[in-house]
């Protein structure tokens, strides 16, 4: 990649940055390692700013590569990643299923003289939840 981009077309640009974005969060750090050990010294900041991504990130992938540490079908570490917010707030779930349970729409014996506002159900709790 020459001198981090800096003697390649916009066009060459845009596709290493493409194929970049389209790897899984590990091969990204091995490109990234891979191309920052072809540049010599300065490599990893130079990658890290192309790249985007932060220098210890290519350091550690250019660490992984010259090791002979990437075998292995794992993207992180076992226990890597965000907890599950059920593990981390039990009263969650408990909430949840209190918010899930049938609201009764009317009873019998109500008497309407036009339309109701339904009553808001939800209390306003912050629990930091991660979706995907």
């Amino acid at each position: 990649m020459g001198t981090a981009g800096a003697e390649l077309s916009p066009e060459l640009k845009a596709a290493i940055m493409l194929f970049h974005s389209s790897l899984d969060e590990r091969h990204r750090r091995l490109y990234a390692g891979l191309e920052a050990q072809k540049l010599g010294h300065g490599g990893d900041r130079k990658i890290a700013e192309f790249l985007g991504v932060d220098v210890h990130t290519v350091a550690r992938g250019r660490r992984e590569l010259l090791g002979g540490a990437v075998e292995g079908e794992r993207v992180r570490q076992a226990g890597g990643g965000r907890k599950k917010v059920e593990k981390k707030k039990p009263e969650v779930m408990a909430e949840m299923e209190r918010l899930l349970e049938p609201i009764p729409l009317a009873t019998p014996s109500a008497v309407c003289d036009g339309p109701v506002a339904p009553q808001p159900r939800l209390r306003h709790n912050c629990y930091d939840c991660a979706f995907g």
